[in-house]
């Protein structure tokens, strides 16, 4: 599978340019096209539709736009139920351009009434249809008199009424003028009662034709929205991957949102749906398929799809999919406007990220900027039209093609992953390597320095003068000091020293160096302490120094000397060091903070280069308070 996906892509991007032009200009062509021409079609005028002159063979539909009667409050049947339009009066015009609903006059939405349109017809031979795709109310369909269609249940109660989905298609008789009566009752859309989509006259066969033609489509759609989200799951199962769910149950979703508007194959399957049941399908499908096909861009592209937007999302539809669950049809339906400002904001912030990609160096990034685009578009579009400011189809109309981009979507995500695990493999590679060439570089350091420290040692044989001989000694420990840093280094792969393990090193190495009459008890304590060889290296030097002047000065005639060393973390992420010692103490003589011995000029330039700060205490004993900052803390203050 794996590798008739890479095949897939390859072809692809061979043809990458010439594909992504075809695709673009598809959909920029599809929107240009929007009401192309409607603007010569011949209106309805007073009630009145004259297409007598109407050109069927040249152009075959034709779409009813102007004034419509509409009787409010009123139904053309007598007390026996006998269909009967002088029982109309006092009508209502409603000027509509895509949606003849009665809400479009200033009439209360739920209700019934009456529309009312008389039609020159074409003299022909050919047998004409009119076809509406939406009602989302119940009516009847009568022509010159004739009962020859509707939907649902018309009724003046509205807990009598029942509304229906279904489109309508209804065989026109072979006259010269027809009387088109539609009774209509609604109190499930907060549109309106009345039909929501256009009404199109054209050739009867040729309007079979197309229904016929749609329902292949939705099954088409729905096929592949089942074949697709099966497969994703089956690949999610395989390589454990969330954009894969994610992309999957988009496939369901959109699933839910093609059977919920295009009726057709549902009420085939299930003739006494309730229209609820659908019209809570439609709100949920989409609302579903804008979240799970966020999350899938968010785990696709976290450098582009932001966390606030996709918790925005998460928040917003979730809600919504759980109002439209527990409200009524007309509740759910009125509140879809507030939604629909959503809807257009979310498709304008996909816009956005789909320009952000456009500029990208990434081809990758190119086709998912046509896929952004396009979902961007079917957002915008159902929105549009939900609310008839333009006429154009629903998102089931291009299901074809829109899981023809789920099925690149998932050859992209692919490959994505084969580029992003070739550039981690590549990376945690680099990163063993520099590794390795740092615990070698420590390891040579460390080698150095006893190089040094041992030839220091074999020089100091040769010296006779105990104060040079000293000095050397102490050379010789401050190396020691710091190749044992190193030496930890090398030992571990954090890049950070364990300063209580190190302290315990170096006092161990110091007192063998100094062996005194009496064993001087000594007390570590600097758990939970990691530096960085920045701040270890001066630190290290610094207990040297003091610890070494401990034992070779403060001890003298002390029956039970005593050590103690310890480090702690402040919350200021600072540390504080304290070294005490219960000897003799310095001598009261010498000022410590100015004193020009090589030992003490040191601890005090360690300090300096720390950014810390050195108290002395010379009362029973010696005891050196050092505060120093860390190395974060130093750069900021550098």
């Amino acid at each position: 599978m794996k590798n008739s996906l890479q095949k897939l892509y390859d072809v692809i991007t061979k043809y990458s340019n010439l594909l992504f032009l075809l695709i673009t200009a598809a959909i920029f062509l599809t929107l240009a096209s929007i009401n192309e021409g409607e603007e010569k079609l011949p209106e309805s005028k007073n009630g009145i539709l004259d297409i007598s002159n109407w050109n069927f063979d040249k152009k075959p539909t034709y779409t009813i736009n102007g004034e419509i009667d509409f009787y409010w409050q009123q139904f053309p049947f007598d007390k026996s139920g006998k269909f009967n339009t002088n029982l109309l009066n006092d009508s209502s015009r409603v000027a509509v351009k895509t949606r003849k609903t009665w809400s479009s006059a200033g009439i209360p939405k739920k209700g019934y009434g009456t529309f009312v349109l008389q039609i020159k017809m074409p003299k022909s031979d050919m047998v004409m249809g009119i076809k509406t795709f939406r009602v989302k109310s119940a009516c009847e369909v009568w022509v010159n008199g004739i009962k020859t269609g509707g939907i649902g249940s018309i009724n003046k109660n509205e807990h009598e009424a029942i509304p229906s989905g279904l489109p309508l298609l209804i065989k026109l008789p072979s006259n010269s003028n027809i009387e088109l009566v539609i009774p209509v009752s609604n109190y499930d859309h907060s549109l309106g009662g009345g039909i929501t989509s256009q009404i199109k006259i054209s050739p009867y066969n040729q309007l079979e034709n197309t229904k016929t033609l749609n329902l292949i489509e939705t099954s088409v759609a729905m096929t592949i929205a089942i074949l697709m989200g099966f497969l994703l799951l089956v690949l999610f199962l395989d390589r454990k991957k969330k954009a894969l769910l994610y992309l999957g149950l988009f496939s369901f979703s959109i699933l839910l949102r093609i059977i919920s508007i295009d009726e057709v194959i549902i009420y085939n399957l299930w003739a006494d749906i309730p229209f609820t049941i659908l019209q809570k399908g439609r709100y949920v499908g989409y609302h579903a398929s804008v979240i799970f096909i966020t999350l899938y861009f968010r785990q696709l592209l976290p450098e582009y799809i932001k966390k606030w937007f996709v918790y925005s999302t998460l928040c917003i539809y979730l809600i919504s999919i759980a109002y439209v669950l527990v409200t009524s049809t007309y509740w759910s339906t009125k509140s879809a406007f507030s939604l629909n400002i959503v809807a257009v904001l979310y498709g304008l912030y996909m816009l956005y990220v789909a320009i952000r990609l456009l500029f990208s160096q990434n081809v990758l990034h190119k086709w998912i900027f046509v896929i952004i685009m396009f979902i961007a578009i079917l957002i915008i579009n159902d929105t549009l039209h939900l609310k008839g400011i333009i006429d154009t189809m629903f998102i089931g109309k291009y299901s074809v093609l829109l899981f023809f981009f789920v099925v690149l979507q998932t050859i992209i995500y692919f490959k994505f992953q084969k580029e992003i695990e070739a550039e981690n493999e590549l990376m945690g590679l680099m990163v063993n390597q520099k590794e390795m060439m740092i615990k070698e570089i420590h390891h040579r350091v460390k080698n150095n320095f006893q190089i040094v420290s041992s030839l220091l040692e074999l020089q100091s044989k040769d010296i006779k003068d105990i104060k040079a001989l000293q000095l050397a000694n102490d050379g010789q420990n401050r190396l020691k000091s710091m190749a044992f840093i190193h030496q930890k280094l090398y030992q571990n792969t954090t890049g950070l020293i364990d300063f209580n393990e190190y302290l315990k090193k170096l006092v161990q190495e110091i007192s063998v160096m100094y062996k005194s009459e009496t064993d001087v008890e000594i007390a570590i304590n600097a758990e939970n302490i990691e530096l960085d060889v920045d701040t270890a290296i001066p630190l290290g030097l610094m207990v040297n120094e003091i610890i070494t002047n401990a034992y070779k000065y403060a001890f003298t005639g002390i029956k039970s000397p005593s050590l103690s060393v310890s480090m702690k973390k402040t919350e200021s992420n600072t540390y504080t060091l304290e070294i005490i010692d219960n000897g003799i103490g310095i001598n009261k003589k010498i000022d410590v903070l100015k004193a020009k011995s090589i030992g003490l000029r040191l601890i005090r330039s360690l300090v300096k280069q720390l950014n810390g700060s050195l108290e002395v205490r010379n009362d029973n004993g010696t005891a050196f308070k050092i505060k120093i900052k860390d190395t974060e803390e130093r750069k900021l203050v550098d």
